[in-house]
C-alpha cells in the first residue's frame, strides 16, 4: 500500500511538472507575441541616417552605450548628430521568462568603403561564388572555438534587391555554447554603397523559429536606402 502511494504521489509530482512546463511554455510564446506586437500595433521607423531608415517592433529595446530603453522612444531623445557619430545601433527582443535576449539586429556602417551599389552589381553577375567562399572562411575563422562559438552550417550567399538597394544577403545556423547552449539562425545582409555602405546583421534562437523568423524577415525587408 505504502509503495502503491509512493507511486501515485511520485506520478502527480510528474504531472504538476509537465503541467508547470506548458505553463512556461504558453506563457513563454504570449510574452513573445506581446512583446514583438508584430500584427497587432505599427512598428516603429527608426532613422538611422538621414538616408537609412528601419523598422523595428515596439517591444524591442535599443542596447547602445548613449540610449538604453523601448524603440519608441529612442527617436525622442537621440538627436540626429548623435546618431550620424555612433557607429553602430543594436537592440534585441528580451524574454524576462527566460532572462535572455532571444531575436537582436544590429546596424554597422563603414564610411570607409569605396565599393558601390554599380561594384554589388558586378559580384553579383561574376564574383558571387568566389566572394561566397571567402565571407565563409573569413566566419569559419572569426567564429570556431571563439568565445564559445561554433558555426553550425553555411547557406549560399544571394544577390537580393531590398526596396531598390543591391545586398548581399548571406545566411548559418551558429552555437553559443555558454552560459547555456544555444543554438541561433543569423542572416547577414551586406550593402555596398561608397560612404553610405553598412551591414544589418539579424539572429534570432532557432527554438523559437516559427514566431521569429517572419518578425526578422520584416526588419531587412522594411530597409531603406537613399542613394
Amino acid at each position: 500500500a505504502q509503495a502503491a502511494a509512493g507511486q501515485a504521489a511520485g506520478g502527480g509530482g510528474v504531472t504538476v511538472m509537465k503541467i508547470r512546463i506548458i505553463e512556461i511554455l504558453f506563457s513563454t510564446t504570449f510574452s513573445i507575441i506581446t512583446s514583438c506586437n508584430a500584427y497587432s500595433e505599427p512598428w516603429t521607423k527608426l532613422q538611422l541616417r538621414p538616408w537609412l531608415s528601419i523598422e523595428l517592433p515596439t517591444g524591442w529595446q535599443v542596447n547602445s552605450p548613449e540610449f538604453n530603453g523601448m524603440v519608441a522612444a529612442w527617436m525622442e531623445t537621440q538627436g540626429l548628430s548623435g546618431r550620424e557619430a555612433a557607429k553602430s545601433f543594436s537592440a534585441s527582443l528580451t524574454l524576462p521568462e527566460l532572462k535572455r535576449s532571444i531575436a537582436s539586429m544590429n546596424v554597422r556602417f563603414y564610411p570607409e568603403k569605396k565599393l558601390s551599389q554599380s561594384d554589388a552589381k558586378e559580384i553579383c553577375k561574376t564574383e558571387l561564388n568566389k566572394y561566397d567562399q571567402l565571407l565563409h572562411e573569413q566566419l569559419s575563422k572569426g567564429l570556431n572555438g571563439k568565445n564559445g562559438l561554433k558555426l553550425l552550417s553555411w547557406f549560399e550567399t544571394e544577390c537580393r534587391d531590398i526596396n531598390s538597394t543591391i545586398t548581399l544577403t548571406s545566411s548559418y545556423h551558429r552555437r553559443v555554447e555558454f552560459p547555456i547552449k544555444v543554438d541561433g539562425h543569423v542572416r547577414l545582409v551586406r550593402v555596398f554603397n561608397g560612404s553610405k555602405s553598412f551591414t544589418l546583421t539579424v539572429s534570432y534562437d532557432i527554438e523559437f523559429e516559427p514566431i521569429i523568423k517572419p518578425i526578422c524577415e520584416n526588419i531587412i525587408s522594411s530597409m531603406l536606402v537613399d542613394k
